[in-house]
């Protein structure tokens, strides 16, 4: 794949080889892992070509200067870029168009091939992970799902970029890529098979707000109110109100309520609240800052037995033996 051309603007980067790495390194057919001199910050930059057309890319840094970074993407990739650090910003600097993305959003950008300056503030923890694909790639990955009315506007060219929250379930598909366990071979075999992961349960996941409907029949406006229904569960995982509270919530019967959320999206209510609340402790797990105990009360668990038993239903695995095992 073409790489994007890359150029420093900070006095002390471009007379160094951070700016040689970022400026030349990346338009280079090669894997690449630079550990950003001290001098600069602590963090890293990285890359890994999953598969012929696949790049994933990697930046976890914190600066000690602001840097300001111009790139040109190759025209026909697009991007899936998830921000878990700061919000990033960024400029079309022939049009003058601001973009941006706060922590915790993700966003799918077609690239178009024009320049683009992007500035990192210093003291800040710069983190993204992003999976850029050719767009024969894409096709290959999406078909199924191109007639979708979320994502057809993106591959019709009709707009540049589609913004959404970043899952529960592609949190933790995240942290495993940063987190890879292996070297070499066995690392490019696994991130790849990761980034496949990532790409179809992010698809899936906006998927089952759209897709399932075409093949029922439900009413628009039974089918807004599931896509409600949903929303406010996934607002409120940690206390969730009752089916009855929900089906007030959205103006729906609970009967309805009940069969339309199993018919949308292959799931009755309770399971998804059951399996989103575990989903959320296998995320807070990963993230190393609380104990099982403490994850179990965050997500509405009094009885750490039940909390236990419901982690390993849907995992396999008891949840302190996966918080030691991570």
């Amino acid at each position: 794949m073409k790489q994007p051309c890359y150029k420093i603007k900070n006095n002390i980067a471009e007379a160094s080889s951070f700016h040689d790495m970022i400026s030349a390194g990346y338009s280079e057919n090669q894997d690449i892992h630079y550990l950003l001199p001290h001098e600069f910050g602590r963090g890293y930059w990285k890359r890994t070509i999953c598969a012929e057309g696949i790049d994933l890319y990697l930046m976890d840094v914190i600066l000690k200067e602001e840097i300001s970074m111009e790139s040109v993407t190759p025209a026909g990739t697009y991007d899936f870029t998830f921000c878990q650090g700061i919000p990033e910003c960024w400029r079309a600097y022939q049009t003058g168009k601001q973009y941006g993305l706060k922590s915790g959003e993700c966003y799918i950008h077609r690239n178009n091939g024009i320049r683009n300056i992007c500035v990192l503030q210093p003291g800040q923890r710069h983190y993204n992970i992003r999976v850029r694909l050719e767009e024969d790639k894409l096709w290959d990955i999406i078909r199924g799902f191109e007639r979708q009315i979320w994502v057809k506007p993106i591959l019709d060219g009709n707009v540049e970029y589609l913004m959404h929250d970043i899952p529960p379930r592609i949190r933790v598909i995240l942290q495993e890529i940063e987190s890879c366990p292996y070297h070499e071979n066995f690392a490019k075999i696994y991130l790849n098979a990761k980034v496949h992961e990532l790409l179809v349960v992010y698809l899936c996941e906006k998927f089952s707000e759209t897709g399932h409907f075409a093949a029922t029949a439900l009413t628009y406006g039974e089918r807004h109110r599931l896509l409600q229904a949903k929303r406010l569960i996934d607002e409120t995982i940690a206390t969730p109100p009752t089916i009855s509270e929900i089906a007030k919530g959205v103006f729906l019967s609970e009967t309805k309520l009940k069969k339309g959320f199993k018919e949308a999206f292959g799931s009755t209510v309770y399971s998804y609240i059951k399996d989103r609340k575990m989903d959320e402790a296998r995320s807070l797990l990963e993230e190393k800052r609380w104990s099982v105990t403490e994850v179990a009360y965050r997500i509405g668990y009094t009885n750490l037995s039940h909390f236990a038993r419901s982690f390993r239903e849907r995992f396999g695995i008891n949840p302190n033996e996966y918080l030691n095992k991570k």
